[in-house]
């Protein structure tokens, strides 16, 4: 699976606007329902035909968040509440 960020090549700058990075900031999930939904979020993200919607959840440590599990499905997805 391809990473969130690497369309932008900022994996490791935490003050880039993508979701993983943004996720480590917020220390919340960032969830991406289509690929409408990443253009007007994130307008510098690249397309990504494999993934239509994306969940990027902070690993949360003791000592900060560093990491993100980053989850990709093909179809575009409405996520809930519960999610």
């Amino acid at each position: 699976m391809r990473s969130a960020d690497s369309a932008a090549g900022a994996a490791g700058k935490p003050t880039a606007q993508v979701p993983a990075t943004e996720a480590i900031r917020t220390n919340t999930a960032i969830f991406i329902e289509s690929a409408g939904d990443r253009a007007t979020r994130y307008p510098h993200f690249d397309a990504d035909p494999t993934h239509a919607a994306f969940v990027v959840v902070p690993m949360l440590l003791a000592e900060g968040t560093r990491a993100v599990v980053a989850f990709g499905f093909a179809e575009p997805r409405t996520f809930s509440d519960g999610d």
